[in-house]
């Protein structure tokens, strides 16, 4: 940008942003509405973002159950295996 550069070039020549976003900033300078085009990229990714985080969570709440599962069943097996063994040693 400093070198004379629009915004949409410098952020082509990094290569770090979307064709998505260029396009997006390139319709804004050229329409003039660049507040509301970076609103409308702000709005999208927070419902890319919202999304991605909904999803990680609803893998994450079976993997928990299986785990929470587990630990009880080894808690458990824990606290009545010696009880078996003391039952076995009476007869």
């Amino acid at each position: 940008v400093m070198d004379g550069y629009s915004l949409s070039e410098a952020f082509k020549k990094c290569q770090f942003f979307e064709p998505f976003i260029l396009r997006m900033i390139r319709v804004g300078e050229g329409s003039g509405h660049m507040p509301e085009q970076m609103k409308i990229l702000a709005n999208f990714y927070m419902e890319k973002v919202n999304r991605l985080v909904e999803s990680i969570a609803k893998t994450m709440e079976p993997i928990l159950i299986v785990f929470a599962g587990i630990i009880f069943v080894i808690i458990v097996m824990g606290l009545l295996g010696p009880i078996y063994d003391m039952m076995g040693s009476l007869r």
